[in-house]
């Protein structure tokens, strides 16, 4: 079974491994839940939030993908204006404002975004 993946490779390979799974990169893991379910091939899977997964009408095979049990990723919103609007993130409707702030002294670029 091939399995699509995000940055989620380096956090997961030892499952991936374990289980046998060819996995094959790909840009988001909303986007490869996605994919999967517009293939409709039973031989390729998605490592994805069980969000994304509910979205698309995907079946959950297994929970907690991530060799660390302690790993996990935060996802933040920014803007480059001063007002904020909350964010629905869930079917039933709630809301999750947060605010972090960053003081670096130089600036390190990650990549493409």
């Amino acid at each position: 079974m091939s399995i699509l993946i995000h940055k989620g490779l380096s956090q997961c390979k030892e499952n991936i491994k374990k289980l046998g799974l060819k996995p094959i990169a790909r840009y988001d893991t909303a986007g490869s839940a996605k994919e999967v379910s517009e293939l409709k091939d039973k031989k390729i899977g998605a490592i994805a939030s069980s969000l994304a997964g509910e979205i698309y009408g995907l079946k959950v095979l297994k929970s907690h993908m991530q060799d660390q049990k302690d790993n996990f990723t935060r996802f933040i919103v920014l803007a480059n204006r001063k007002e904020t609007q909350k964010l629905k993130i869930d079917k039933n409707g709630e809301y999750i404002t947060s605010s972090n702030i960053y003081n670096t002294k130089r600036s390190i670029p990650s990549g493409p975004i």
